[in-house]
């Protein structure tokens, strides 16, 4: 992971708040000129009034002082606190839209082989600390730089002051703060080391929490009494991560207590030595006037340790952040190869000895693969669960790397392809592909109601067998599906869902469709019509269906039949027939299993 400097990271966010407003900048910098000043003149209007009376001042000229001093300290405190106020708001701004935005498009745009790593999770888990809460990361470091630069304003004002005094007093407070600054520190590097440990902890936490709380799980949960052992699990890493916080907060605790200790140290030894002087003939005027500026002085540090500690934990955090997004990927995103769209709406892919294997396992899952689809061929993959049908898929989708080999679509390799243009060319329908709480116009268009094409959608609603249903809604495309959104939305059948998914695929109008499995929740009558429905749509597209029914795949062009991660056969479903191996077996298999259930029914 690349590491960033704390003047990197100054350089970084600074760079943002320009960018969402310059005028936010300049506010900010008269927040900390304003902070610095009103307590100065807290400590300065008491000394002042009583240098006057001690040099004997008319009552009027007395009044007309104090009035003026009030109002400008009013005034200057009306301003801090406009300020102030106004910061803050645009500091949640920022936040929520320019950084939240930037880590939900990383994580949607980043190639899917890093995202679902156990690694990038952890990272993911950990950005997520510096845009979630508005007193750490990078709203909290927001507030505490202004505290911090403040803090350092007042303390080269009071400085100058004090200095008249004796210079070594600044010396003296200045190493009490760097004793503190140490504790803080031991603390910080305790709770860098453990910070993997508890983003893991965190992440399962929120994944039982998911599974406990989605709608869909809701059944099993109640069926199975499973509530026991999903609290029970939940709890468990509940507790190991409040065990460590715990001694991670020990330790603040510890740094917090040492920083008490050393300012009773910094102000018996500073109030004794100005008693001292005051005893020596100092002005009480001047007395007052360095009594304030000493107990200000020791305020000022405290607040810049405070201040560098919290900017240092949320450093530590934007540090994750910044990680997190400037994760590389694997791909070529908008760079790279690009498909003529003259060469028409079909892809010819050929897999080139290709092997794969998951990170940290010696498994093949795809063998030394070798095969060839051509232009507008209809494909069928099929094999026992585990042969690798998926990953082969996930490889041709373009969210895989071969470990070796190649995949070559239109005679260029994937290596080399803009992945985000192959992507606008590729429509899968996946066994749990994604269906949202929003309108049936949006779930099939992928886009807001402005933007849709309404022909078209009504179009490829007709040719997925879904417009009668549609239409006889009230709302019609506008219905929405689900209730999580809208109280008055549907719940679409297994069917008519696959249907939805269909349709989907028709107005994103692909060169390649490839169909994983997506009719395993239906009866073998109905996905023979789904699969029959699918063939007469995709005869000028190449095509890739995967299904776990042997019956469904006679429409193909060919069937590769996969085992153990190889092409075990190849050919149409006559030939395989003709041949009785592994797929007539397998078909023979089937079909006795489906005879029985009709007899059964009849």
């Amino acid at each position: 992971m690349k590491k960033y400097s704390i003047w990197d990271n100054y350089k970084y966010l600074y760079k943002y708040l320009w960018k969402y407003s310059p005028r936010f900048v300049v506010e900010n910098i008269l927040e900390v000129i304003t902070n610095a000043i009103q307590p100065f003149l807290g400590v300065l209007f008491p000394s002042m009034i009583i240098g006057l009376l001690e040099g004997g001042s008319n009552i009027q000229s007395l009044v007309w002082i104090c009035l003026l001093s009030f109002s400008l300290a009013g005034i200057l405190n009306g301003l801090a606190t406009y300020f102030k106020n106004r910061n803050w708001f645009y500091y949640i701004f920022v936040r929520c839209e320019l950084f939240w935005p930037l880590l939900i498009n990383k994580s949607m745009d980043m190639d899917y082989a890093l995202y679902e790593s156990e690694a990038v999770q952890n990272d993911m888990n950990k950005a997520m600390s510096a845009i979630n809460n508005n007193s750490f990361g990078i709203e909290g470091f927001f507030h505490q730089n202004v505290l911090l630069l403040t803090s350092i304003s007042g303390l080269i004002l009071y400085s100058l002051v004090i200095s008249h005094v004796h210079p070594l007093i600044v010396v003296f407070l200045l190493t009490l703060s760097l004793i503190q600054y140490l504790f803080y520190f031991i603390a910080k590097r305790y709770e860098n080391a453990h910070q993997d440990e508890q983003a893991k902890r965190a992440r399962y936490q929120r994944y039982f929490f998911d599974q406990s709380s989605e709608v869909k799980n809701g059944k099993d949960i109640r069926l199975y009494q499973l509530s026991h052992w999903l609290t029970s699990i939940f709890e468990r890493y509940n507790r190991e991560y409040q065990h460590q916080q715990a001694k991670i907060q020990s330790l603040y605790y510890l740094y917090d207590f040492i920083g008490l200790i050393l300012q009773l140290i910094r102000d018996g030894v500073c109030y004794g030595y100005l008693i001292y002087l005051l005893v020596q003939g100092m002005n009480i005027s001047e007395f007052v006037l360095y009594l304030g500026i000493v107990s200000g002085f020791g305020s000022w540090f405290s607040q810049i340790s405070e201040s560098a500690a919290v900017i240092s934990r949320c450093l530590m955090q934007i540090n994750y952040y910044r990680e997190y997004i400037d994760l590389k990927n694997i791909y070529l995103h908008n760079s790279g190869k690009i498909f003529d769209k003259k060469d028409g709406q079909t892809f010819e892919i050929e897999f080139d000895d290709v092997c794969f294997s998951y990170p940290n396992s010696d498994r093949m899952i795809l063998d030394h693969v070798s095969f060839k689809i051509d232009a507008a061929e209809k494909i069928a993959l099929v094999g026992v669960n585990g042969a690798g049908k998926t990953t082969l898929v996930k490889m041709l989708c373009g969210f895989y790397k071969p470990t070796s080999g190649r995949i070559l679509i239109n005679g260029i390799d994937m290596n080399e392809l803009d992945i985000d243009q192959y992507f606008d060319q590729v429509a899968v329908l996946f066994q749990d592909s994604i269906l949202l709480s929003y309108t049936i116009a949006q779930n099939v268009t992928g886009q807001m109601d402005e933007q849709i094409d309404h022909d078209r959608l009504i179009n490829v609603l007709k040719k997925s067998g879904l417009y009668e249903k549609v239409f006889s809604l009230p709302k019609k495309e506008n219905t929405y599906i689900g209730k999580d959104v809208e109280k008055q939305g549907i719940q679409l059948s297994g069917g008519q869902i696959q249907k939805l998914f269909l349709a989907r695929a028709l107005y994103k109008n692909t060169r390649l469709l490839i169909l994983d499995e997506p009719t395993a929740a239906l009866d073998a009558i109905a996905e023979s019509e789904m699969y029959d429905q699918y063939a007469s749509l995709v005869k000028n597209k190449t095509s890739l269906f995967i299904s776990h029914r042997l019956s469904s795949t006679r429409f193909c062009d060919r069937i590769f039949f996969l085992e153990n991660g190889k092409i075990a056969e190849c050919g149409t479903h006559d030939e395989l027939m003709a041949k009785n191996g592994l797929y007539a077996n397998m078909f023979h298999v089937q079909s006795q299993y489906y005879k029985e259930v009709n007899e059964d029914e009849a």
